[in-house]
């Protein structure tokens, strides 16, 4: 209950007497609290719906197709990098005008690289040179200049490093209720759904895997700039900036180096920890301002719920492992059948979000429709959580 009236007290908090927001934008939260908003490019080639994505360096990322259909010609090329090992070529299209709600930012990068995340990624250094707040509640972005921004009282300011990918900050990982960790984490709000991504160096270098008291393979093999990710997944005991955190969150840990050219951060801090507060990134300042919301207490997000391992090999979704002793396995569900449908929705019409949504689930049931060789069969998951 003490926990639940500070947070209370603070959303409540008004903004700085000299604050007052010159450049307001809408934004829509995703069903994993991504946050999307509208991009016009030189005026009339748009509006995209993009990513907002703080870990996504000073470029807008645009699906190749979608740019050339509104008309933008590449002006040169160069190589993209993410997460996964792979490096991949790209087309860019240099000194566009950007138009997010009310604010032009002139001379900026396209970058177009087919099959873009979401389509569209609006990397958040594009607004380096001001102030950006994010709120999780309305939700909406609000964006102040360097010299009419004051703090509002009471929220915790985080000093941060500012990397070539986005700002860097310091964390508490609490592995058990007796080992915990530090972890330089990226402030990225493109990592949706869960709390954060443990890279593999920094896992290996901490022994993470031995140390939680349970891992597991997670459901999904994502795909980002990189290409195809191996993850596994844990609950920590907690994860604590400052003296603000998340009790019992699921990270998940990444099982390849990075191919960028860049150090790899220990971790990229997300939305699942962002969400419960309003977020001021003061880019001038170096630092990352928090305040809890009324999402702050909470419980963390389900993890998944069937025991499934799921991979798209060309038009199938297939089964590619089953979670011992998980309700997959308790129907009697096997590695190599294709998955037809789920909750009666097409498994072809299943986008990566969606997926997660109905697997992601603590309780309830899931009908599977798959396919085992020749047979056609339908199969009830009584869903639990596999962590």
């Amino acid at each position: 209950m003490h926990g639940f009236l500070i947070a209370a007290f603070l959303f409540m908090l008004p903004s700085g007497a000299d604050s007052s927001p010159v450049y307001r934008v809408a934004a829509k939260m995703t069903s994993d609290y991504g946050l999307l908003v509208n991009v016009t490019i030189n005026s009339k080639a748009g509006p995209f719906l993009c990513q907002f994505d703080s870990g996504g360096d000073s470029v807008l990322v645009l699906d190749s197709k979608k740019a050339k259909a509104a008309g933008l010609s590449p002006t040169s090329t160069g190589l993209s990098a993410g997460v996964g090992p792979e490096v991949l070529p790209d087309e860019r299209v240099s000194g566009v005008s950007l138009m997010i709600g009310n604010l032009r930012i002139a001379n900026q990068t396209v970058v177009m690289r087919p099959e873009a995340a979401e389509g569209c990624v609006f990397g958040v250094g594009i607004l380096r040179n001001y102030v950006v707040q994010i709120d999780y509640v309305a939700p909406k972005i609000l964006i102040y200049e360097r010299d009419n921004f004051a703090a509002p009282s009471g929220m915790a300011s985080i000093p941060f490093a500012l990397s070539a990918s986005g700002p860097v900050i310091d964390a508490k990982v609490e592995l058990t209720a007796r080992e915990s960790i530090t972890a330089k984490l990226l402030v990225d709000t493109a990592v949706r759904r869960f709390a954060v991504f443990f890279s593999n160096s920094f896992a290996e270098k901490n022994r993470i895997v031995a140390r939680l008291p349970e891992v597991v393979d997670t459901p999904f093999q994502p795909a980002g700039t990189g290409g195809k990710v191996k993850l596994l997944a844990a609950r920590l005991q907690g994860l604590t900036v400052n003296h603000l955190g998340v009790q019992r969150p699921v990270a998940l840990l990444i099982r390849a180096a990075s191919g960028a050219s860049t150090p790899e951060p220990d971790g990229y801090l997300g939305n699942e920890f962002f969400r419960r507060f309003v977020v001021i990134l003061d880019y001038p300042r170096n630092r990352l301002l928090l305040a809890p919301n009324r999402y702050y207490n909470a419980p963390p997000a389900d993890y998944d719920g069937t025991g499934l391992g799921l991979e798209r090999r060309d038009a199938d979704l297939m089964v590619t492992a089953i979670a011992p002793n998980s309700p997959a396995a308790t129907a009697g569900i096997r590695p190599g059948d294709v998955v037809l449908a789920l909750d009666g929705e097409p498994a072809t019409q299943l986008t990566p979000m969606r997926l997660q949504d109905l697997l992601c689930r603590a309780s309830g049931q899931c009908t599977v429709a798959i396919r085992r060789y020749n047979k056609l069969l339908t199969v009830v998951l009584h869903l639990r959580p596999v962590l």
